[in-house]
């Protein structure tokens, strides 16, 4: 489906909001991130992640709620550490 000219609002802060068409479309998602390059014609945004192609898993939504988990369980204290590979073992069979 093919959408025609969206106009949108620049709030406080120089925000502005996308239309949930456009997010949907191109599978943006609240705190992703988006390239902004100036073009002939105006502005181009789109989808990007922070890191480099090679590390895009990190900045997935599976592979974040997964780091919020462990830092979670960190900051409930359920962190051990393991003197040698040999202890590590035990403590993760225990």
């Amino acid at each position: 489906m093919r959408h025609g000219q969206t106009v949108i609002k620049v709030k406080g802060g120089r925000t502005v909001s996308l239309p949930a068409w456009v997010t949907r479309r191109f599978g943006m998602r609240n705190g992703g991130f988006v390239s902004v390059r100036e073009t002939r014609n105006g502005v181009l945004l789109k989808p990007a992640t922070p890191a480099n192609e090679a590390q895009a898993w990190f900045w997935t939504r599976r592979w974040q709620r997964m780091e919020r988990e462990v830092d979670a369980e960190i900051r409930r204290g359920r962190l051990r550490r393991s003197r040698n590979l040999r202890e590590l073992v035990h403590d993760l069979r225990a």
